[in-house]
């Protein structure tokens, strides 16, 4: 027996998915900046780096807008800056 197949953009995640506001938007990319600043430990100075990442993590999820050209999964807003380390002092040689 032969599969119906469901036309691209008719999936009920898709339909329920294009329904959503801006402002359902920016809760869902606040929640999302949330819980990546939770696993941090909220240690200052990632702010918009946790905003910007939540933003492409969940414009990937929803479908575009009209108008607007989809996002891909693999796009990378910004790389995370290496936390800084402690330089240790250099050690002096004693003269042979």
């Amino acid at each position: 027996m032969a599969s119906k197949k469901t036309p691209i953009g008719a999936s009920p995640r898709n339909r329920a998915a294009a329904k959503f506001t801006p402002e359902e938007r920016e809760r869902l990319v606040a929640t999302a900046a949330y819980f990546r600043a939770e696993r941090r430990g909220f240690a200052p100075g990632y702010e918009v780096l946790d905003w910007l990442e939540a933003e492409a993590e969940v414009d990937a999820l929803l479908p575009p807008p009209p108008g607007r050209p989809a996002v891909r999964k693999s796009a990378v807003v910004a790389k995370k800056p290496e936390p800084e380390a402690k330089a240790k002092p250099a050690r002096k040689r004693k003269a042979p």
